[in-house]
């Protein structure tokens, strides 16, 4: 059976950042081994789905940072 991965953003893939400071989304680094686990979830067949408590104001930045460190949504 597939399973759904519901994956929050800052804080689990990325640093912690706050929505109090946006302008610091873009240079959040990556978690040691977020990477890795997330494409073996993907190798597995399972579907991973990132959210996020930024706003929808911040989501060419987001997705930016996604491609950027090479996380697939």
């Amino acid at each position: 059976m597939k399973t759904t991965w519901l994956i929050d953003i800052d804080g689990t893939v990325c640093d912690d950042i706050p929505n109090e400071t946006p302008e610091l989304f873009v240079t959040a680094k990556p978690i040691m081994g977020a990477l890795e686990y997330v494409e073996s979830l993907i190798v597995n067949g399972d579907r991973v789905v990132f959210f996020t408590a930024r706003t929808d104001n911040h989501a060419p930045e987001t997705e930016e940072w996604l491609c950027r460190h090479g996380f697939p949504f």
